[in-house]
């Protein structure tokens, strides 16, 4: 369980450093702490303290509970989503934002009252192409 825990954490800090576009050497020189040191926390063979995790998320520009909250378990499943939808979007463009919305609201279109799963049309992927 703890491994799991760990491996976790880990992903959430690689994910939130490659949406900065950051390397691990560029985080570990603004957060004080050896890109070594953050390759096994990322790697999940490091358990980091909570002044490294604090280091690490204010080099983020995030909370420690950013890095933190990763159990899905404590979450309900569509607020898990939720947050991982919102996670990748946060640095996108307007522009990119408004593409995505419109695909969304095509493929909910798609799906109809009764919610089943469908995949897009043709006529739906031609739209969200133009």
């Amino acid at each position: 369980m703890e491994e799991a825990f760990l491996k976790n954490i880990g992903k959430v800090i690689k994910d939130l450093r490659k949406q900065n576009d950051m390397t691990q050497e560029m985080l570990g020189e603004l957060a004080n702490i050896c890109p070594k040191h953050l390759g096994e926390i990322e790697r999940g063979y490091a358990n980091p303290s909570v002044s490294v995790i604090y280091k690490i998320s204010n080099a983020l520009n995030r909370e420690p509970s950013d890095i933190l909250n990763v159990n899905s378990k404590t979450l309900s499943e569509k607020e898990y989503y939720l947050k991982k939808i919102c996670a990748l979007l946060r640095n996108k463009d307007v522009s990119v934002l408004h593409n995505i919305f419109q695909a969304m609201e095509l493929l909910m279109e798609e799906r109809g009252e009764k919610g089943g799963e469908r995949v897009l049309s043709p006529k739906s992927l031609s739209a969200v192409k133009n």
